[in-house]
């Protein structure tokens, strides 16, 4: 199975793991066929071997593709409006994987969830705004304003501490 990415230098690093592993597997077969036979000196060699050379090589290997992946690692931010263009509040993500359009009749209300058995605890359903079914995806539309504090409930400079978990400001 071909590991999948669009990160070329990623890709090269996880197409050297092959070798690396089957080799794991031959000492280690070999280790197991020396033990079955009684010979012990010949497997402790072996897994010295193992130990020395092919985890070594292995451990390398996956460090460089972890720091790959953390070099490729690309935040996104996403603007909500309020008026279709100007940029209202900004939300860091990990990962976007759809955009979609819709119409406002085909936003449904919360209630449907509910129907089906969705069970939403009372804060999270305060955030949601209705819920979108187009074709075959699903989407929960998220009110902004309930994740985020309203500009005139700001605290003064004097108050500074007293923001709560309740806006998720900690």
């Amino acid at each position: 199975m071909e590991f999948k990415t669009d990160n070329d230098e990623l890709k090269s690093t996880m197409s050297r793991f092959d070798d690396p592993f089957k080799s794991l597997l031959h000492k280690l077969t070999s280790a197991i066929d020396a033990y079955k036979k009684g010979n012990s000196k010949q497997v402790s060699t072996q897994l010295e071997i193992i130990r020395r050379h092919d985890l070594i090589h292995l451990e390398r290997l996956f460090g460089s593709a972890i720091e790959q992946i953390t070099l490729d690692y690309k935040p996104i931010i996403v603007f909500t409006t309020k008026d279709g263009m100007t940029p209202h509040v900004g939300l860091l993500v990990d990962k976007v994987e759809d955009n979609i359009e819709y119409k406002q009749e085909d936003i449904k209300p919360l209630d449907k969830l509910t129907e089906v058995g969705f069970d939403i605890d009372p804060q999270t359903r305060s955030m949601m705004y209705g819920l979108i079914k187009l074709a075959d995806k699903h989407s929960v539309l998220i009110d902004p304003s309930a994740i985020f504090k309203p500009k005139e409930l700001e605290p003064s400079s004097s108050a500074q501490e007293q923001e709560t978990e309740a806006y998720g400001l900690f």
